[in-house]
């Protein structure tokens, strides 16, 4: 009889977790592999800033990865941080490669793309990479330093083969640039290249539509 009541109990009890709705994921950013203290053969988004006594001021900037593992566990009802911001799922197109979010109702809508690590990075509906800020650094410029240009500073149409300038020579165009409110240089059109003493080595301009 004992048994018999334990295995109703048992019963009882398997009805109602299956009854309680699983909890719905969080999806975060997977953590920066880049340390601010230790450049070396760093290649990521920045934005020059000041340049005095043969030391330039960054801000350093990343896309936000996230793992293709918990990107491929997404479920509708989960939810996805992007930019700080926590996004509820209503809709999603799961693909190996590729993941689309909230394309259905056109609110909040992101889509994800696989980048050369294998992690998924996030695009908006207008095609915009979002970013995160990893902090301001001063550091060394290397001898030779280049900055290699794929945009007409003039017209700020694309080039079909970039320029390649001096450091001394960036600092001209820049200067030039900032008294005629020109195209500039932000977090989507630069990237900084690092050597392995954790010197700028490179500042590469690419064009962007939206610039």
């Amino acid at each position: 009889m004992m048994l018999k009541k334990i295995c109703c109990l048992l019963c009882a009890c398997l009805v109602l977790l299956a009854a309680v709705p699983a909890l719905a994921a969080v999806l975060k950013p997977m953590e920066t592999e880049i340390d601010l203290a230790d450049l070396s053969y760093v290649k990521t988004a920045g934005v020059p800033g000041e340049y005095a006594d043969g030391r330039l001021t960054l801000t350093l900037y990343e896309p936000e990865p996230f793992s293709a593992a918990e990107v491929a566990a997404l479920q509708v009802g989960d939810s996805i941080v992007i930019g700080g911001a926590e996004i509820q799922i209503t809709s999603l197109d799961l693909g190996t490669e590729s993941a689309a979010i909230n394309e259905d109702s056109g609110e909040n809508m992101y889509f994800l793309y696989m980048d050369e690590y294998r992690n998924f990075i996030v695009m908006d509906e207008y095609d915009m990479t979002t970013y995160r800020e990893l902090g301001e650094v001063s550091c060394e410029v290397a001898a030779g330093a280049l900055f290699l240009d794929g945009v007409d500073p003039a017209s700020g149409e694309p080039l079909s083969t970039r320029t390649e300038h001096s450091f001394e020579e960036f600092l001209t165009i820049r200067a030039e640039e900032e008294a005629n409110q020109g195209i500039g240089f932000n977090k989507t059109n630069t990237t900084l290249t690092f050597n392995a003493e954790g010197q700028l080595e490179t500042i590469e301009r690419v064009y962007t539509p939206w610039q």
